[in-house]
């Protein structure tokens, strides 16, 4: 494997290559940046070349249980943003009510 950090996007790789990529990316990754789509393809790459990463000291089990906790999180978000648009669909009725008067 060469030693560079700049993956020749033409030339073939081999696995334990894409391998080495994709842990130095997933080391420079801003995980809460990412998008639900974003999580599960990582999450999906991950287990996928989990035995590879684990080969260069990439921690799959620590960085899958932190995917796990984003989810939690988006899911604890959502939840919050659906009763916030309950609450001011309430409010807007309330509010029209008092304008009818």
């Amino acid at each position: 494997m060469e030693n560079s950090d700049i993956f020749q996007g033409k030339k073939e790789v081999t696995r334990y290559e894409f391998a080495y990529y994709l842990s130095k990316t997933l080391n420079k990754l801003d995980t809460e940046k990412a998008s639900r789509g974003d999580l599960v393809i990582l999450e999906n790459l991950v287990y996928e070349f989990a035995k590879e990463l684990n080969k260069f000291g990439f921690d799959t089990d620590l960085y899958l249980s932190k995917v796990k906790g984003m989810e939690d999180t988006l899911e604890i978000l959502k939840g919050q943003v659906e009763e916030n648009q309950r609450v001011i669909q309430e409010l807007q009725k309330r509010i029209d009510k008092l304008e009818k008067k």
